[in-house]
C-alpha cells in the first residue's frame, strides 16, 4: 500500500510539473508527456498488479485536465504499460542502454495514438512536417532525459523504501 501511495505522488509530481511548473523551467516548450516517466518506471521496475491501478488513476486525472475525449490517456497508458510489459520479455529494460529506446518507442506510441485520435475526430487534419519535427524532437529528448529521471525515481524509491522498512524491522523487533 506504501508503494502505491509512492507511485501516485510521483505521478502527481510529474502532472504538477508539466501543468504549472514548465512554463518556468527551462525545458523546452514542445516537451513530451511527463506523466509517461512514472508509466515507464512502472512499468520496467514493478509487478504488474502494482502499476495497473496506478495507471488507471494517472489516466484518469489526465483525461480530466487535458481537454482530450475522455479515456484517451487512460486507453494510452494501458496499452504502453502492456507494451512495456511485453517488450521486456524481449529486452531487459533496466539497462542504461535499451532503457532510452524502450522510452523513445513509448513516446513515439504515445503520439501515434494521439495523431490517431486527431485524424478521427477531425476528418481534414493532415500530418505536417511541423508536427513529425514535434515528435523527432520529443522522441529524441525524452531518450536522453527520462532515463535519468526514471533512475532518479527508482533510487528515492529504494531509499525511501529502505527507510520505511527498517523503521518497521525496529518496531517489530526484528533487525
Amino acid at each position: 500500500m506504501i508503494h502505491l501511495f509512492f507511485y501516485l505522488c510521483v505521478g502527481l509530481f510529474l502532472i504538477l510539473t508539466q501543468t504549472t511548473a514548465s512554463p518556468y523551467l527551462p525545458i523546452p516548450e514542445n516537451s513530451y508527456d511527463l506523466t509517461a516517466i512514472c508509466i515507464f518506471y512502472l512499468g520496467i521496475y514493478r509487478p504488474f498488479s502494482e502499476g495497473i491501478s496506478v495507471i488507471m488513476v494517472l489516466g484518469f486525472i489526465m483525461d480530466s485536465i487535458s481537454g482530450t475525449p475522455f479515456g484517451l490517456y487512460i486507453t494510452i497508458y494501458f496499452w504502453l504499460y502492456l507494451g512495456i510489459k511485453w517488450l521486456l520479455q524481449y529486452l531487459h529494460g533496466g539497462s542504461l542502454i535499451t532503457l532510452p529506446l524502450v522510452v523513445a518507442l513509448g513516446i513515439l506510441v504515445e503520439n501515434i495514438f494521439i495523431m490517431s485520435t486527431s485524424a478521427v475526430m477531425f476528418p481534414d487534419w493532415t500530418l505536417s512536417m511541423y508536427i513529425v519535427r514535434k515528435i523527432a524532437y520529443q522522441v529524441l529528448f525524452a531518450a536522453c532525459t527520462a532515463p535519468l529521471i526514471i533512475m532518479l525515481i527508482k533510487t528515492v524509491h529504494l531509499r525511501l523504501a529502505g527507510m520505511i522498512y527498517g523503521f518497521y524491522d525496529k518496531e517489530n523487533g526484528q533487525d
